[in-house]
């Protein structure tokens, strides 16, 4: 009986090893294989997946610039003459600056309208000035230039843009309270655009006061050091929430005057 049960382990376990060999040779040929198809077939490196992915995120921020740039804007245009200004509001109106200042919620009045847009230029706001002032708001602020130096423009086009947005304010709604604000400093990438920013300024500052137009000097409260103070922005052009506190309490007297 020993020597049966002996004999019939025996069997069992040749049969394990040899079922263990098959399937070892399995998995070689399986491996071989696939080493052999990489090596005729090729396979695409860690840098060329980076190159596709880095490829593919240029096409989609390109998509995105012109959208942005070309698209957003005449379709916020669209979307705000939907929305009538009257006799009792106050208007915002300029770049992407304003575009993000959340007025009527951090004044606390409904009355007070946002119409800024991203990438507006002194010239597009011209264009546009008619449908804010057709309703004879009480006030309007404007806030505009920095797009302007930044594509190259003058300060000398700014103040001839800015000029014949309130020229059209004073002839269309006469009784309008017109409020210049002044370009913020810039930082970081930006800060080389200061000292232009600073012209324009001057040269805002004297046609307002010649002409008799409320200029909001708002460049000290957010510059240090020379530039857009680092807290008071993400990028160095625009504001972050605490830009806006701040911006909010430099405007605060005037909108409530």
């Amino acid at each position: 009986m020993e020597e049966k049960k002996t004999d019939h382990e025996n069997r069992s376990r040749i049969s394990f090893l040899r079922v263990a060999l098959v399937v070892s040779v399995i998995i070689n040929l399986l491996l071989l294989s696939a080493f052999v198809i990489r090596k005729i077939c090729g396979a695409p490196s860690l840098s060329a997946k980076q190159k596709m992915y880095a490829d593919s995120l240029r096409s989609d921020s390109a998509n995105y610039a012109v959208l942005r740039s070309e698209v957003w804007p005449q379709s916020r245009a669209n979307f705000f003459s939907e929305l009538p200004i009257d006799t009792g509001d106050i208007v915002f109106v300029g770049s992407s600056l304003t575009e993000d200042f959340p007025v009527s919620e951090m004044f606390g009045d409904l009355r007070i309208k946002n119409r800024g847009i991203d990438g507006n230029t002194s010239y597009e706001i011209l264009n546009r000035t008619w449908s804010l002032i057709a309703g004879h708001p009480k006030k309007i602020f404007i806030e505009t230039g920095i797009n302007d130096l930044n594509n190259g423009c003058s300060a000398d086009t700014i103040l001839f843009n800015l000029s014949k947005t309130v020229s059209l304010i004073k002839t269309i709604s006469p009784q309008s309270s017109i409020y210049i604000q002044s370009l913020f400093p810039t930082g970081k990438i930006f800060s080389s655009k200061n000292p232009e920013i600073k012209k324009c300024n001057e040269q805002i500052k004297k046609f307002c006061t010649e002409n008799k137009i409320a200029f909001l000097d708002l460049y000290p409260a957010f510059c240090k050091n020379d530039q857009m103070n680092d807290s008071l922005t993400w990028d160095g052009l625009h504001l972050n929430g605490k830009g806006y506190f701040l911006w909010k309490t430099e405007l605060e007297r005037f909108v409530k005057e």
